[in-house]
């Protein structure tokens, strides 16, 4: 019986072509889309899932911070017995890494030699009993082994820091996956990096010093539940008495849903997903409702001859499981032909393999059972209900209800549509707002070269000979290059009522740090040569600060800043140091020496260029600081870049969603375009005697058209609304951003209205020109 069913239901495929057609690319698009982000999500979903026994490794969490005193690991490892290993991984620190003539600046990570038990990190080669116990030992990934010692094994090998200090690999390991919270390319035990320094010693035995992350590995039976107990208040009596800390655990394998926004971009993407997929389901019940009448006899002659109204609803379902199948198979060549551009969009490395787990194939295979039934058990049960003597007559009873549902559905697909292309356009126009929004400061033509604390002592060298070339008009240095820098400290001054001081941003520059940044001043003045005092007492404040302050005149007013008493000698105009999401903040900036940078924390020298000449200049910058310091690398980069690079993360979602914007107008025009053909197939003596009659072929085409564009209208009317709500929430999140113009929801709904129109207007016309004769001998 179910071969009988396939065999008509391919017949029937088979006879309407166009019918089917649409419904199979409606269906391998919607799949594609579903498929694209499924890959996406499970990848979120699978962040820290891959290390061996990771349903014993969990993370310690202090006042539901991530972030540790830098003596817990140790000391949980022998306080508590639940606990089978406990490792610290501070985070990353850059450094000059040489091994013969090949140097580059890498980032290293100091961790506990048991972050090896902890994560069984896969060794490619070394001894992992060992490896981090030697002295002097390192470990590296497969890429700094490959880059490093590429045809050699790299175990046994040097590699020296800072042309100062030798180490030696005693380990290779794999590449950690990209969905991992544990990521480094080089580890450095903690205990070498005590032995090199006794404030590095001092620093990571610190209850007080919050600077690591701590991860353990139990035995098993101990839950977190069971662990937070157990070490709940363990270190309290570490801290004075007014402070509250409070040890937590929590899966390892739960972290990344809980501080980050991952959670939020499954719950919209996973949405859009079924928004597709569902505009798909609406094309099938519209196209094959819409075209009951023409089965009515098929279906009155079954049920004459015996057939049941269960197995007129199994042949019906039938028809819509090989149409989902077919869809299937053409989503899954659509999805690898798409999985590069999706790949370099998210910057991932996602792959069909994902789908290499039977439990995931049972879950593709429930959804296409769920869409098939979805899509065609409704259809099924209109076919099936009519009655033989009704249907053999043509007349099948009051089809009213199966309009307003049939509009109801199409206003649904392109609301949907219009409220994803909306979106996505006022995103749009949020970033470039934010790239074009004046910021107080000048981004063009700026070049930021980072300092490292071996090139910082060269600092006054380096720019008197950047300064000789006269296409490099200003060169300043800062703890923070501009943009997106925050440092943080308690400043107080005469008349704050607050003992505990003010919360202010701070930073801390050479000379000509506003002309470099072309940072406007309100009052006073830049940091002067002239003025010898400004290293140790001088300070330029910000339009927020000097208001905070409230001083008349602010000019020579005191500020305990840093735990120094400065005075203020320059007000500047209010400038974004910060993102734009964020609202400026007091600022005070400090003047240090050019002369001992190697003492500060000064780690950017900032250059502006003229625009003439760019790669000419750049080259002259290479070739300075290469004479000045040949053992380190020149590197840069364009402060407006950096400035762009920003926003790059909210492109990717603003592009991703754009794309899905644009499929899902490809699924709804593609019902509009053939709930259009049935309805000029079904009109097709009207159309014949309309024209015998003198209609033009506009007369004809605007007849057709004129339902559909009222439909198309009715969902701009739901769709705003609704787009104009969630996207005046999402803007909230930024300090500064754009008013909603109007204007753009007109544009949009506009050009959905023009590509709805023509979608539909090609059906229209092909029957307005039709032979009139033809159509009034139409059966």
């Amino acid at each position: 019986m179910i071969t009988n069913f396939l065999k008509i239901a391919f017949r029937q495929a088979w006879r309407h072509k166009e019918y089917t057609f649409i419904n199979i690319i409606g269906l391998a698009i919607s799949f594609a889309c579903c498929m694209l982000i499924s890959l996406w999500i499970l990848d979120e979903l699978n962040y820290d899932k891959g290390y061996a026994d990771v349903e014993h490794i969990q993370s310690i969490l202090v006042n539901d911070e991530r972030f540790c005193p830098n003596a817990l690991a140790p000391f949980l490892q022998n306080q508590v017995p639940e606990i089978e290993f406990a490792a610290m991984v501070s985070g990353k620190r850059e450094i000059l890494v040489s091994s013969g003539p090949l140097q580059s600046y890498e980032e290293y990570t100091v961790v506990d030699p048991s972050i090896i038990d902890v994560f069984s990190l896969p060794f490619i080669s070394g001894d992992s009993r060992n490896a981090l116990m030697e002295p002097n030992s390192v470990i590296i990934t497969e890429d700094m082994a490959s880059k490093f010692f590429p045809d050699r094994d790299a175990v046994g090998r040097t590699l020296s820091f800072d042309n100062q200090r030798d180490l030696v690999v005693t380990g290779v390991v794999t590449n950690m996956p990209h969905n991992s919270s544990l990521q480094f390319d080089i580890l450095v035990s903690v205990d070498y990096e005590k032995r090199s320094s006794p404030e590095l010693a001092d620093f990571y035995d610190a209850w007080k010093a919050w600077g690591s992350k701590t991860y353990v590995k139990v035995w098993p039976g101990t839950t977190p539940e069971i662990l937070t107990d157990r070490i709940s208040d363990l270190i309290q009596d570490r801290y004075d008495e007014d402070e509250s800390v409070r040890l937590s655990a929590i899966y390892i394998s739960d972290l990344h849903l809980r501080y980050s926004d991952a959670k939020i971009g499954i719950a919209i993407f996973s949405g859009i997903a079924m928004a597709i997929l569902l505009m798909a389901c609406i094309n099938f019940i519209n196209l094959s409702t819409a075209r009951y009448l023409m089965r009515s006899k098929e279906t009155g002659i079954r049920k004459l001859i015996g057939a049941r109204r269960g197995s007129l609803i199994l042949r019906y379902l039938s028809e819509s499981f090989l149409l989902t199948i077919t869809g299937s198979f053409f989503a899954l060549i659509i999805t690898e032909l798409a999985l590069p551009y999706f790949n370099s969009m998210l910057q991932l490395n996602l792959s069909l393999g994902l789908f290499n787990d039977w439990s995931i194939i049972s879950a593709i295979i429930v959804i296409i059972i769920i869409t098939a039934l979805a899509a065609g058990f409704y259809p099924a049960l209109v076919l099936s209900r009519f009655n033989p003597v009704q249907a053999l007559k043509d007349n099948v009873g009051s089809t009213h209800k199966r309009f307003i549902l049939r509009r109801a559905l199409v206003v649904i697909q392109f609301s949907v549509t219009l409220f994803l292309i909306l979106g996505t356009a006022i995103i749009y126009t949020q970033i470039n707002y934010i790239k074009v929004r004046d910021v107080g400061y000048k981004k063009d033509h700026v070049i930021n070269i980072p300092l490292r604390e071996d090139s910082r002592d060269q600092f006054a060298v380096l720019k008197n000979e950047f300064l000789k070339n006269p296409e490099i008009l200003a060169v300043t240095g800062c703890a923070k290059s501009l943009p997106y820098w925050s440092m943080f400290t308690l400043a107080t001054w005469d008349g704050l009522q607050s003992a505990d001081g003010e919360r202010v941003s701070m930073n801390f520059a050479g000379y000509d740090f506003t002309q470099t940044y072309g940072i406007r001043l309100v009052e006073g003045r830049d940091f002067s040569r002239e003025q010898p005092t400004d290293i140790k007492y001088g300070c330029i404040i910000n339009d927020e600060l000097a208001a905070l302050m409230n001083k008349k005149p602010i000019l020579g007013a005191g500020i305990e800043i840093w735990g120094e008493n400065r005075r203020v000698i320059g007000v500047t105009e209010n400038f974004n140091f910060q993102s734009l999401s964020e609202a400026v903040e007091p600022l005070a900036i400090m003047m240090v020496s050019e002369d001992n940078f190697i003492f500060t924390k000064m780690r950017g020298l900032s250059a502006r260029i003229s625009p003439r000449n760019i790669k000419a200049t750049i080259g002259y910058l290479r070739e300075t600081w290469e004479t000045i310091l040949p053992n380190h690398p020149f590197e840069y980069s364009f402060l407006d870049e950096q400035f762009d690079a920003e926003y790059k993360s909210m492109e990717k979602i603003m592009n991703l969603a754009g794309s899905f914007g644009v499929l899902a107008i490809i699924v709804a025009c593609l019902g509009l375009f053939g709930l259009a053909s049935f309805t000029a197939e079904q009109r097709t003596k009207e159309i014949g005697i309309r024209k015998v009659l003198g209609a033009s072929i506009l007369n004809i085409v605007n007849m057709i058209s004129k339902e559909f564009v009222i439909l198309v209208f009715v969902s701009n009317m739901v769709a705003w609304p609704l787009a104009w709500l969630a996207m005046n929430r999402w803007l909230e999140e930024f300090a500064y951003h754009m008013n909603i113009n109007i204007g753009l929801f007109f544009i949009v709904g506009s050009c959905v209205m023009v590509v709805a129109l023509l979608s539909v207007s090609y059906q229209a016309v092909r029957a307005a020109c039709a032979n009139p004769v033809v159509a009034l001998k139409h059966e």
